[in-house]
């Protein structure tokens, strides 16, 4: 089984066929336009070695990329707490939000401010 960090969940491992990857891997980039890292953690962690085995064409890059994302995301996230790279502004969170950690919810908020804080006081 594999948990998804942000919400708690327990999912069942993922089965799928080679053609199937290729959607994973979109979905894989949903997450971070989400900003839910730790679904795409969990997709990594439980398929990211089969993406690579398969080595089909294109998708390894992908994965890096995915890879890359995660990583700076979660340094994010460790200074400003899980949850800070939620997209409050993205549909799918908006719809979920009273199901999200407030905890989530208030470091998103928080890491919204400080990053456009941060962009107006260069500006000023």
């Amino acid at each position: 089984m594999v948990e998804d960090r942000q919400t708690k969940h327990v999912m069942p491992p993922y089965n799928l066929q080679r053609k199937d990857y290729r959607s994973l891997l979109e979905v894989m980039g949903l997450s971070v336009e989400m900003g839910r890292y730790g679904s795409l953690e969990a997709m990594i962690a439980e398929r990211g070695s089969k993406i690579e085995a398969l080595n089909a064409e294109g998708d390894v890059p992908i994965l890096n990329e995915m890879r890359r994302k995660l990583a700076a995301g979660k340094k994010i996230e460790a200074t400003h707490g899980r949850g800070a790279l939620l997209n409050l502004d993205h549909e799918y969170i908006l719809n979920r939000l009273e199901h999200l950690p407030s905890e989530q919810v208030e470091n998103a908020r928080r890491y919204r401010g400080y990053k456009y804080g941060s962009l107006n006081d260069r500006e000023a």
